[in-house]
């Protein structure tokens, strides 16, 4: 899973035996604000695994956690994609540095 196209909405790529992987696009797109958020550790950890970022828009709060791996050979998007529906978003986190 991840945003191959940019636009703020999830698409999923899917391998095929003995055929050409697929590519299923979510076209309904971003109606809504967006925010590809890359984490990056200090030392080991270089990827931020385990990090939560949470994000409050009105009265609307969400936490995501950073995970690591996947299914056996598969990967994901490497950045959190953060959605919300208002032009005011408020982030926090753990060590949460802007670069």
């Amino acid at each position: 899973m991840g945003d191959f196209d940019n636009d703020g909405a999830l698409d999923v790529l899917v391998s095929v035996n003995d055929a050409a992987p697929l590519l299923l696009r979510n076209n309904v797109g971003a109606r809504n604000h967006w925010l590809g958020v890359k984490l990056v550790g200090k030392k080991s950890n270089p990827d931020g695994v385990g990090a939560r970022i949470t994000y409050q828009t009105g009265d609307l709060k969400r936490t995501q956690v950073k995970v690591g791996g996947g299914s056996y050979l598969s990967s994901h998007d490497p950045r959190l994609v953060l959605g919300w529906p208002s032009d005011e978003i408020r982030l926090g986190g753990s060590g949460l540095a802007a670069a």
